[in-house]
């Protein structure tokens, strides 16, 4: 047999069982342009077409009372050698953040901090080291509440430089304020900033003989487009069993910006949305990814990894999972199995979307689809509220706000006790997660002679419940009962979300 009959004959196999066919084996560079976000508050309505493009995850910046908390990387004082001599509020907030290749230094002040809030910014724009040269960037007017502030800065734009390349940059800034009282005579005051990206890329890039439209995120805010998602390398250490990890960028294929049901920050909550890692899903193939530092190019080239896949038996789910491949974002059902490129990988998270005609209701009750229907023909009276909020999000306003369809899913993450898998070439292996679930519940902390209680809601996997929503709306509050061995009620409640 000759070795194209071969390969063919592979191909037909691969199709017969469900599994994906490798693509051809040539590698594709594409350009994406700069986009810059409009310059608007968190105030806005925030449905305009860039909403999606705006979900990204800050760098931070602490202060407790009046003492900055600095992060790792280099002090202030070594990134700034000249400020102002005098600033208007007592204690000014000093910060250093990190954008591309370099840290820049910027410090916070205040015409009347106990009031205002810090309204008042220097940014080294220039990155002189000097805070004396720059123009003094003002807050947006806002509201404020008694002992507490948030501000926000218009847009700043800036030119940095990311591996051998200097770009032009912009980010939004915002600060908020709380004092608090620790004595009659006595308040302290404490303060979080934040530094959010403000560009994205964009471009059309070919594979396999079709077109998709991709956007880079500069997920960490951080000024560079390549950062991979990856383990904590002290996670070992930290306290929980949970499985942490150093967010990096993040790549959207195909993004609809009007689809209201996918703004999520992480992968399985937005179905364009995967993180940059060694390797991106498009059309269910495997494309080795390699961006450069300043997001402008972007080169793909088929994976020449084995492929296996892994089922579940949950009718349609988003599921992250990890291992020697880096990151991959998989997706299927009970009748769809994922494909996977070999090797060993542990679950990070999912998302189970469930038909809400199969919901069990409590005893009595009657599915929320089945009362639509009854309800179609009779008049309903609403309030302006619930009126205007059909109107803008597609739902019900008295059912809290919640955009799209009245959706059913719950969505987990796995814990650190999550047994590897081993997908193997051309074999379907078993991804166990999912129903049933049980109510875990442990005392979080005593205060006094009273105990705080704690429900998990832990799947068959060990992981744990993060987010559940029947119809669009949470189920009612689990109640509680404590009784004493003689069965006396000593004490009952409900457990409150969050």
């Amino acid at each position: 047999m000759k070795p194209s009959t071969r390969r063919s004959l592979r191909c037909v196999l691969l199709i017969a069982a469900g599994l994906p066919v490798p693509a051809a084996a040539y590698a594709e560079t594409f350009t994406l342009e700069r986009k810059v976000l409009k310059d608007e508050g968190r105030g806005s309505p925030g449905l305009g077409p860039d909403r999606l493009y705006r979900m990204t995850c800050p760098q931070h910046f602490l202060m407790q009372a009046g003492v900055e908390m600095e992060p790792p990387g280099p002090a202030f004082a070594s990134v700034i050698r000249k400020e102002p001599a005098k600033y208007a509020c007592k204690h000014p907030f000093r910060c250093v953040a990190r954008l591309g290749s370099d840290h820049y230094g910027f410090v916070l002040d205040a015409t009347s901090l106990s009031s205002k809030g810090y309204d008042r910014l220097y940014f080294d724009r220039n990155h002189n080291g000097d805070l004396t040269d720059e123009e003094v960037i003002r807050a947006r007017p806002a509201g404020f509440l008694t002992g507490s502030a948030q501000r926000e800065f218009p847009r700043i734009e800036v030119t940095i430089s990311a591996g051998d390349k200097s770009l032009a940059y912009a980010f939004f800034l915002s600060v908020y304020t709380y004092t608090y009282a620790v004595s009659d005579s006595e308040s302290r005051m404490n303060a979080s900033a934040s530094l959010n990206a403000a560009v994205y890329r964009e471009g059309d890039v070919t594979v396999n003989g079709r077109k998709h439209r991709v956007v880079l995120i500069d997920f960490n805010s951080n000024g560079r487009f390549d950062d991979r998602c990856e383990i904590m390398k002290d996670a070992e250490a930290r306290d929980g069993d949970g499985v942490y990890v150093q967010y990096g960028d993040s790549i959207l294929i195909d993004p609809d910006p009007k689809d209201m049901m996918s703004f999520g920050y992480e992968p399985i909550d937005c179905r364009y949305r995967q993180h940059v890692s060694k390797l991106v899903n498009i059309d269910d193939r495997f494309y080795e990814l390699a961006i450069s530092p300043a997001g402008d190019s972007v080169t793909l080239t088929p994976s020449k990894l084995p492929l296996g896949s892994v089922s579940n038996p949950n009718p349609r789910y988003d599921a992250l999972i990890y291992g020697e491949n880096g990151f991959l974002k998989v997706s299927g059902g009970e009748s769809k199995p994922a494909g996977v490129p070999a090797g060993e990988y542990k679950l990070h998270s999912y998302r189970i979307e469930c038909d809400p005609k199969k919901v069990l209701v409590a005893k009595g009750e009657k599915p929320a689809a089945q009362e639509d229907e009854e309800k179609k023909d009779k008049p309903e009276k609403r309030s302006l509220a619930g009126r205007l909020g059909s109107l803008l999000f597609g739902g019900d306003a008295s059912r809290g706000f919640r955009p799209g369809p009245r959706v059913t899913f719950v969505s987990a993450d796995a814990t650190r006790a999550y047994p590897a898998v081993r997908v193997r070439e051309g074999k379907t292996t078993l991804l166990p997660f999912g129903p049933p679930y049980k109510p875990v519940v442990a005392v979080q902390y005593f205060d006094g002679d009273e105990a705080r209680l704690n429900l998990k809601l832990v799947g068959s996997a060990g992981e744990v419940c993060s987010d559940l929503m029947v119809e669009g709306d949470r189920p009612p509050e689990p109640t509680f009962e404590i009784r004493s061995k003689s069965g006396k009620t000593v004490a009952s409640g409900k457990f409150e979300y969050g």
